[in-house]
């Protein structure tokens, strides 16, 4: 039969040995909520060396955006009848401009939706009920059998979410950045598809115009064959 030992430790072993006070599980705890809430710094886009002038010289011209000529029906410049028909069926019929308008709103939509949290949320269920006991009610009670009565609720729930840390405004932030590229991608699919559109109108018109010079030139071909005829008609060639 073996018996256990217990080893016993000296009082300041004890201490040492055993769980850490309270105090630092608290300041652990801390630490480490802090650091998981905390919110890095804010973006700042990366600075990059630009040689003074480039290697082009000459007739080299520098770009001059001008973005807003090509806002609304700039296609009526062209003052054709037909191609301003044409390209307002686009704005109706055409299916990727469809998805990338719905996209758009789908965006606008989500950053509203994360910029209420600035604001508290206020809910409310109200409900009311109407009842009556009736006169036959078992045990018989004078006071409450055949009584009618109303019962109204109105409940109201207060709510906020604190901004701590910068957790709403970075939440805001980056969804009205993704409003601005869904956006530019409206913008770019809505451009792309007028143009195209009218880029195959005028190939079709040239197309249009080509054939009608040759059939002219078909139509004079025949018409200079005839005089020939007509000229040598009953003339006979020497042999």
């Amino acid at each position: 039969m073996r018996r256990s030992r217990k080893t016993v430790l000296p009082g300041h072993l004890r201490r040492t040995a055993g769980w850490p006070p309270v105090g630092m599980l608290v300041l652990a705890a801390c630490a480490v909520l802090v650091g998981g809430c905390s919110v890095g710094p804010k973006y700042r886009t990366p600075t990059a060396a630009v040689p003074a002038a480039y290697k082009e010289i000459g007739d080299w011209k520098t770009a001059q955006p001008n973005d807003q000529n090509f806002d609304g029906n700039w296609w009526e410049i062209f003052q054709d009848s037909r191609l301003n028909d044409l390209e307002q069926q686009v704005n109706v019929s055409n299916q990727n401009l469809k998805i990338a308008l719905a996209q758009y709103q789908q965006a606008r939509a989500v950053l509203r939706y994360n910029r209420a949290d600035y604001y508290p949320t206020i809910t409310a269920d109200p409900t009311a009920t109407r009842e009556r006991f009736s006169n036959h009610r078992p045990p018989a009670n004078k006071t409450f059998n055949g009584v009618t009565f109303n019962d109204f609720t109105v409940p109201l729930d207060l709510s906020y979410q604190v901004n701590a840390f910068g957790r709403v405004s970075r939440n805001v932030e980056f969804y009205r950045e993704q409003a601005q590229v869904s956006a530019g991608d409206l913008a770019v699919i809505n451009l792309t598809m007028h143009a195209t559109l009218a880029i195959d109108y005028f190939a079709a018109r040239a197309l249009d115009a080509e054939e009608k010079l040759l059939q002219d030139n078909v139509v004079q071909y025949q018409q200079a064959l005839q005089l020939n005829e007509d000229l040598y008609d009953g003339v006979s060639l020497p042999r």
